[in-house]
């Protein structure tokens, strides 16, 4: 089965489910909205957050970072490297069942040419921060609820790191970027906060057209969740897509199709070989792209 595959046939259940009756009443009302296109908008706000020095090393110092969320109550940890003076930064995420901590030389690596690299650390993904593996089911009836579902909370926390890494660093150009799983959350955050100077999606894609499956609050939901509903608001800001020609996870195919729904300025990258994720052929198209005059 594909991955496309996959959702579909979840986010049917879902739409079974809200037929079925297991749509509730809204327990009250939350500091998120979804209109019609989809497109979420939630507010960003000053949250209090920790960073302790975790490591140093000629050219860069690491933090653990903690963010005390004021919507979830729960911690979201992260990692930040940075030189003394960087010049841009980027918030990255992520893919499925990765924590922040397997990007922690990579994040030396970006600190080593000049670029804060703030990797979050997801809900759910078998790191630090509490939360539960992607589970769209459960989200659809928390959204129903009229309570937070945790992709929209993800999305949220991407919007968070960046508004630290913000303050931290005044003035530099902020990037988001993700991997397979988390390519689809960056996607979101860029999309719906403007405080971002661009996106880079590595190897993945968004879950295509849903008009033919749902209908309702199903679909409503479905493009919420969906990166294809975001990624031509980017625009004017920059996007980037990545993506290896032999990839067995995510095909070559669904990187492209996500590109063509973005809008201009976009790139296509084509990566050989049958990598899927983050490489260090990847980091240096980042770098190149975001150090360019």
């Amino acid at each position: 089965m594909t991955v496309r595959g996959y959702f579909i046939i979840s986010l049917v259940a879902l739409a079974a489910f809200a037929i079925s009756g297991g749509c509730a009443e809204s327990s009250g009302s939350v500091d998120y909205s979804v209109p019609d296109d989809g497109i979420i908008s939630y507010k960003v706000s000053d949250i209090p957050f920790e960073m302790v020095l975790a490591d140093s090393g000629e050219n860069y110092s690491s933090w653990d970072l903690v963010m005390h969320d004021d919507v979830s109550g729960e911690d979201v940890y992260a990692i930040l490297s940075s030189p003394p003076d960087p010049v841009a930064g980027i918030i990255f995420v992520p893919g499925a069942g990765v924590p922040a901590e397997a990007h922690l030389n990579r994040s030396h690596y970006y600190a080593e040419n000049g670029i804060a690299f703030l990797v979050v650390d997801v809900r759910g993904n078998g790191g630090h921060t509490r939360g539960y593996a992607m589970d769209l089911g459960t989200d659809f009836e928390l959204f129903l609820d009229g309570r937070w579902p945790q992709y929209y909370l993800i999305a949220r926390d991407i919007s968070e790191a960046r508004a630290i890494l913000s303050e931290e660093y005044p003035g530099i150009p902020i990037y988001v970027s993700g991997s397979s799983n988390g390519g689809r959350y960056a996607a979101i955050s860029a999309g719906s906060d403007p405080g971002f100077e661009g996106y880079f999606g590595v190897s993945t894609s968004g879950f295509g057209d849903g008009e033919g499956y749902y209908s309702g609050e199903a679909l409503r939901f479905f493009k919420s969740v969906n990166p294809d509903t975001y990624v031509a608001s980017i625009s004017p800001r920059p996007v980037y897509i990545l993506h290896a020609k032999g990839d067995e996870i995510l095909p070559f195919s669904m990187g492209e199709e996500l590109f063509g729904i973005a809008a201009e300025p976009k790139e296509f990258v084509a990566l050989n070989g049958s990598n899927h994720g983050m490489s260090r052929d990847v980091d240096d198209h980042l770098i190149e792209n975001i150090l360019k005059p």
